[in-house]
């Protein structure tokens, strides 16, 4: 083996298993013999696996957690075929959660909603419903001692946040 085949190894996602049962590298373009010791690409590969295993788990009325690169939002599974996932009017391959037709400048994905997905969905909402609700008070029209205390509530929260 020369010293650039060390980078990969048998549980690399570069890997398939050729017709001769020797492991053939799709970067290399060449068949090499497994490694012992995984490569740097096998936390991704893990990561991907696992992620493509909750996804074959999913059936129809389950809730999913849609992410695009403008919003994220919360989308109900109506079908599941073979190879896709179908929420409203929006298809999903089931292999790796993104968004069929593929669009080229945003990469929309989905994944499965876990309780720390849902907190975090329902917390970024709340925020932003707080800061339009803020946003709409004319503070011209409240008094000094509301104005003062307004910016001492400002002022701790941002001194909290630095330390």
């Amino acid at each position: 083996m020369k010293k650039d085949d060390d980078r990969h190894c048998s549980e690399c996602k570069h890997y398939e298993i050729c017709t001769n049962f020797y492991m053939y590298c799709k970067v290399l373009k060449r068949r090499i013999t497994a490694r012992k010791k995984p490569c740097k690409h096998y936390e991704s590969f893990i990561r991907k696996q696992k992620m493509k295993k909750s996804l074959d788990e999913i059936e129809a009325g389950d809730e999913v957690y849609y992410t695009s690169r403008y919003y994220s939002k919360i989308l109900k599974v109506d079908r599941v075929t073979s190879t896709t996932i179908v929420c409203g009017s929006e298809k999903f391959r089931k292999q790796n959660g993104r968004q069929i037709p593929a669009d080229t400048w945003g990469s929309s994905y989905i994944s499965v909603l876990t309780e720390s997905l849902k907190n975090q969905y329902y917390e970024m909402i709340r925020k932003k419903q707080l800061i339009t609700k803020i946003k709409s008070v004319d503070l011209f029209q409240l008094s000094v001692d509301s104005l003062q205390q307004i910016s001492d509530v400002i002022q701790n929260s941002m001194t909290d946040e630095n330390t």
